[in-house]
């Protein structure tokens, strides 16, 4: 089937589903219907907990479980840019060469978690 891919969550095994969308088009219910094997079946949108998003997931394909991630990731966060990645890489080995070099010392974490201790009042 050529458009939306649905993927049916289900809420209760004798009841409702709810479609996940993992390309970026909204599916219309009869879409998700034929999805689903069913015209007669329409989705109905059902509220699911994390816990049971996270178990039903465990009954996917390793390939639609990496789409559902990549659209959570692409809809919520900003993409990985290539040129900040590679802005980072270089501030990481310089601070690292300055640290070699004794041109600048470190702290130790046990000192730096004391700190931040003391500051939150732990």
């Amino acid at each position: 089937m050529n458009g939306p891919t649905c993927i049916k969550l289900s809420c209760r095994p004798d009841t409702a589903y709810a479609s996940i969308l993992l390309n970026g088009l909204a599916p219309t219910p009869s879409q998700c219907a034929v999805a689903s094997g069913s015209e007669s079946r329409k989705p109905l949108p059902m509220p699911m907990t994390v816990d049971q998003i996270v178990e039903e997931t465990r009954r996917w394909p390793a390939n639609q479980v990496d789409a559902l991630m990549e659209h959570l990731l692409a809809s919520h966060f900003r993409l990985p840019d290539p040129a900040t990645d590679a802005v980072w890489a270089e501030e990481i080995k310089r601070r690292i060469d300055d640290i070699d070099s004794g041109r600048e010392t470190g702290i130790l974490g046990e000192e730096t978690s004391a700190k931040i201790r003391k500051i939150v009042g732990l």
